[in-house]
């Protein structure tokens, strides 16, 4: 079963939103896995102060070892797989955060952002990360932070769950005045934190929610706020990074305009976009928007443009009945050979195969 046929079924992550009309990308969001935990090892035990309440769940021995973070990414000839947009996230109902358990086989996230803390468990299997430029590779037992506002993509790699916490701006916002020059700690390797008493027990805090969010028993949320807070405690307390006034200055400068480039291209991507144009259009030399928008995006204008186009059609295929060539014309492409070959750089398969799905 592809992503996207996963990505049809009942999901709880609201959609990633292209305009401000709020066409979605992903029409349904993220599956999620409806199983109770049935993970070997697990103790699924009842603390004696709190008749609902499991005990902490630990990983099971003998779980493939995690890596550390890596500085390159595979990327294929031509068109990369990655793009960002921003993405709008609601809270569950009865709980203050956005909470999810959900499994996928090579489910690819493209690049965006949100306000949201976002904080990824790996339960099993494996995950590629890149973030702020850098690139991680996570395995069973890892947890990755997200930091607000920072541009990341995810793709799992092969069949992998994860636990997956947001958490709006304005909750740690109201505790902590000052929050926007806060950055945590991102990435945390089970290997290396195992002895670690502060990370164990803040991941076991993850856990336990993680059980209390599948069970749902009547006044969960209670237990889930209690965890939720101890875990919040112990990554403010023990995992909080230094960070001067001048580089959060310099980040927001540069990711404001970024986001007003990506804004620009969501509205005008099916129009022929030439890098004179759009340098002209934010008063910048053409040498030198070349230069920012590689650095910061990692990949050129066309390419994204490209990317953003190819997204599209993606969804038009699985969505609509119109014919490929009208789908491909609606969103700026008029060579079928070219679009042909991108789109199988991207996807591995021709947009007839896609449609068949």
């Amino acid at each position: 079963m592809t992503y996207y046929e996963l990505n049809n079924k009942v999901g709880r992550i609201s959609p990633i939103v292209f305009y401000k009309d709020c066409r979605t990308y992903f029409p349904d969001g993220f599956p999620t896995c409806p199983a109770v935990c049935t993970a070997p090892g697990c103790p699924g035990k009842v603390e004696p102060s709190y008749p609902d309440t499991p005990a902490p769940y630990r990983p099971q021995e003998g779980s493939p070892k995690p890596t550390h973070a890596i500085n390159t990414l595979p990327q294929k000839k031509g068109i990369p797989t990655t793009m960002t947009t921003h993405e709008i996230i609601t809270s569950k109902p009865k709980l203050p955060v956005y909470f999810d358990i959900y499994q996928s086989d090579n489910q690819l996230v493209p690049s965006h952002w949100h306000a949201h803390v976002e904080i990824l468990y790996i339960s099993s299997g494996s995950m590629h990360v890149i973030c702020r430029e850098e690139s991680f590779l996570l395995h069973t037992g890892d947890i990755f932070l997200v930091n607000s506002g920072d541009i990341h993509y995810t793709r799992t790699i092969g069949r992998t769950e994860t636990y997956l916490l947001q958490i709006p701006f304005d909750f740690f916002n109201q505790m902590l005045p000052g929050f926007a020059s806060i950055r945590f700690q991102e990435y945390f390797s089970a290997e290396k934190y195992k002895n670690a008493p502060v990370f164990c027990e803040m991941r076991d805090h993850l856990l336990t929610m993680g059980y209390l969010y599948k069970n749902e028993k009547n006044g969960y949320q209670f237990l889930f706020g209690s965890h939720l807070h101890h875990f919040l405690y112990i990554l403010y307390t023990s995992y909080v990074l230094p960070q001067s006034q001048s580089t959060v200055s310099q980040d927001t400068k540069t990711l404001t305009r970024l986001k007003d480039i990506i804004t620009y291209v969501e509205r005008h991507y099916m129009e022929p976009l030439s890098l004179s144009d759009i340098s002209d259009r934010f008063a910048l030399n053409p040498e030198y928007f070349c230069r920012f928008f590689k650095k910061n995006m990692g990949f050129t204008f066309l390419e994204y443009v490209n990317m953003v186009r190819l997204s599209h059609i993606y969804s038009d295929l699985m969505q609509t009945g119109d014919s490929i060539t009208q789908i491909m014309e609606r969103h700026g492409f008029i060579n079928y050979k070219v679009f042909n070959r991108m789109f199988k750089e991207v996807y591995g398969c021709l947009p007839s195969k896609v449609r068949h799905q």
